[in-house]
Order: structure tokens, then C-alpha cells, then sequence
């Protein structure tokens, strides 16, 4: 009998994290694995991504009618709703209370997969309102900036009985919060299936039609964790300085109208467009001069390492899993959190292109072998099931 497995989300957004989720829900039903996705939001740009082969469930609210059933979780819902009425705590607990307005799981797992950042609902929800033979963390940001050190917190992922972080300094993070629960945590990288990402770049659209020199690119959603006030600053310095650029950025969300402001009062209308969402935007890698990564922070960049595995020529802030991406110089190129050094690094590789030649193929090289390792990942998880 196929191993049960169910995992919990916030939603299906346009995302790194999701895109590393539907990859790996394709590597389980490759594997014949019984797959159940909760989500706690519907809807979502990849949601029709999903394999037809998982089933989608909606996590539900506690009703009136629960509380007269199971008058534990009324309680838990009227004390959680009370607080969040309140409008005070951090972020962590908001999400902790958000946890319990949710109907419990009365179906049994054999593994239950909390898989989003340390500190949101669905690390909160797999922990204390699912069974599961074993419950997994699976980790997608660090706790240095997730709220690492709040006691509830630490205490839900205490209650995990493995955990994965997609990057060494995800991991470590967690260690030196959790130092005795270091033998259940691992480093376990998003899988990617490097043949598919290579048909989909292929099928893709092409990039609006241009006369300028280079083409820089970013796929990021429009939040303050992915620096494009800094990309944006960038641009405007290696326009000042000659270089006739043109940056795409693919994405939305919140910080759209601060983007467009900054951009207009610049004057880049031009040479910085946002082109919000694209479905598959994975042909554009194919085309451009140069991938540029100005992330404050990240888990384990999908963008990055997407670029990477169809050869594009990356420049990335030191963000974690950079330096498990790239050997800066050779693979890539890796830069401290700063428009300066970012200016300067994105400024020479466009004066350099034997150099983004060079590391083209190298990365050709480099995507056999991660291929390779995919590969032995679906087959251990075929193994075990």
C-alpha cells in the first residue's frame, strides 16, 4: 500500500517555494505516492499546476456546530479570535492563533509535511492539529529572520520529528536555536526536474521585443524580503554610467505602487519594467544577458537556481544558499547586500561577457550532475514507499 502522505501550505502564489513544491508533488507521483495538499488559502497562480494525482483540500474553519461537537476546539477558537481581535503580538504568535481557528485533520498520515517558512501557520497547524506517523519541518527560511528565538515557537518545533531546511545555512540557523534537536535536522535541497524546467524554457514567451544592449532579469514577488527599491537604485547608476540596459522583472505583490513611483521619478519607465505575473517566464532565462538577485533574504533561491540549471549567468546578494549555488567568479557571482557592490559586480559583468561565457559552460556542465542527483532522490523515495 502507498505511504499516506499529506502536506500543508499557505496558498499557490506565484513563488519560489511553490514552484519547489509543485516539482516535488511531480517527484511523489512519480513515486505512486497517495498525496494529499492542504492549503490554508484557495486559489493562487500555480494552483492549476498542481498534478492531477494530488488531492487539494481547503483547510476549514472551526464552526459553531464543531464547538457544540468538540467543545475543545470552540474554546481554542474563542480564546484565539479574542487575541487576534486584540491586534497585538508579534507575527509568530498571529500565526499561532490563526492555527487555532482551524478544523483539525481527523484523518490519519503517515506523514504530515509543514512545508513553508519556521514561523507561519502551517508549521503551527502540522504540530498540534494533525496525526501523522511522523510530521516533518521543511524548513524554506532561516530563524535568524523568522522569529527564531520566540519560546512557542521553539517549543512547535520541538514537537517535529525531522526536519529539512533547503540550504546549509537554513539548517545551521535552526541548530543554533535547536541545538538539541540537531539529529533530526537536514539539509535537503529542492528537487528540480531539470529535464521539465528545460522543455518549459523552451515553450516559454519571449521577452518583449527591444533595441538595447543587454537585458538584465528578475523573477521575484514585489515584497520587501526581495530588494527591488535596490535593483531599481542599480539601474538608474548603470544607466549614469553608459551601459544601455534594459531590467525585466516578473512578479507581483504588495510593493508594486512604491516600484512605480521610484521608477518614475528616476525616469527608467523604459529602462525598468515590471511585468507582473507570467505564467511561465522560464524562456526569458533563455535570453537575457544576465540574471540579477538583489534578495534581503531567502531560504533557498528557486529563481536563482532555475537560472543556474539553464546556464544563465547569475549575480545574487549573499542571501542563504547562495554560496551552495555558486563558487562566486567561477559558477556565479556573489555580492554583499549593498547597491554599491550590487552596481558594481552587475556594471562588469556586462563589460565582461567572455566572463558570463566562461560560466555558461561551466553551469552546462554543473546541471548534468544535479540532474544525476534528482534522479537518486526519486528513487530512494520510490524505494521507501
Amino acid at each position: 500500500m502507498s505511504k499516506r502522505i499529506a502536506i500543508v501550505t499557505r496558498q499557490m502564489i506565484m513563488g519560489g517555494v511553490e514552484r519547489a513544491l509543485i516539482a516535488m508533488l511531480e517527484g511523489m507521483v512519480a513515486c505512486q505516492l497517495d498525496v494529499t495538499l492542504y492549503v490554508q488559502f484557495p486559489g493562487g497562480a500555480l494552483m492549476d499546476q498542481v498534478p492531477p494525482q494530488v488531492k487539494v483540500q481547503v483547510l476549514a474553519p472551526v464552526t459553531w456546530r464543531d464547538g457544540l461537537t468538540q467543545p475543545r476546539w470552540g474554546v481554542e477558537k474563542a480564546v484565539a479570535a479574542a487575541r487576534l481581535l486584540g491586534g497585538k503580538g508579534p507575527y509568530t504568535q498571529q500565526c499561532r492563533w490563526s492555527a487555532s481557528l482551524l478544523r483539525p485533520v481527523e484523518a490519519w498520515y503517515d506523514i504530515a509535511i509543514a512545508y513553508h517558512a519556521p514561523n507561519t501557520v502551517p508549521a503551527y497547524f502540522v504540530a498540534q492539529r494533525m496525526q501523522a506517523g511522523e510530521k516533518v519541518l521543511w524548513l524554506h527560511g532561516d530563524l535568524d529572520t523568522n522569529s527564531g528565538d520566540d519560546p512557542a515557537l521553539m517549543a512547535c518545533h520541538a514537537r517535529y520529528d525531522r526536519i529539512y531546511g533547503v540550504s546549509r545555512q537554513v539548517v545551521d540557523s535552526f541548530v543554533r536555536r535547536h541545538p538539541h534537536l540537531s539529529p533530526r535536522a537536514q539539509v535537503f535541497y529542492n528537487f528540480v526536474d531539470v529535464q521539465g524546467l528545460r522543455r518549459r524554457a523552451e515553450e516559454g514567451p519571449a521577452l518583449p521585443p527591444g533595441a538595447h544592449a543587454h537585458t538584465l532579469l528578475t523573477i521575484a514577488r514585489l515584497t520587501p524580503q526581495k530588494g527591488l527599491p535596490m535593483a531599481v537604485e542599480c539601474c538608474k547608476r548603470l544607466v549614469e554610467q553608459g551601459l544601455d540596459v534594459v531590467w525585466y522583472v516578473c512578479g507581483e505583490g504588495e510593493q508594486r505602487g512604491e516600484l512605480e513611483r521610484q521608477i518614475a521619478a528616476l525616469g527608467l519607465t523604459r529602462r525598468f519594467i515590471l511585468l507582473g505575473n507570467v505564467d511561465n517566464p522560464l524562456h526569458y532565462l533563455r535570453q537575457c544577458t544576465l540574471y540579477v538577485q538583489p534578495s534581503h533574504s531567502e531560504g533557498y533561491c528557486t529563481t536563482t537556481n532555475e537560472a543556474r540549471l539553464l546556464g544563465c549567468p547569475v549575480v545574487t546578494t549573499q542571501v542563504s544558499g547562495a554560496q551552495e549555488q555558486f563558487v562566486s567568479g567561477e559558477t556565479g557571482w556573489i555580492v554583499p547586500i549593498d547597491v554599491d557592490e550590487l552596481t558594481r559586480q552587475v556594471a562588469w559583468c556586462l563589460r565582461h561577457p567572455q566572463a558570463c561565457q566562461a560560466v555558461r559552460r561551466r553551469l552546462a556542465q554543473l546541471a548534468q550532475q544535479d540532474e544525476q542527483q534528482g534522479m537518486a532522490v526519486l528513487k530512494e523515495w520510490a524505494k521507501d514507499g
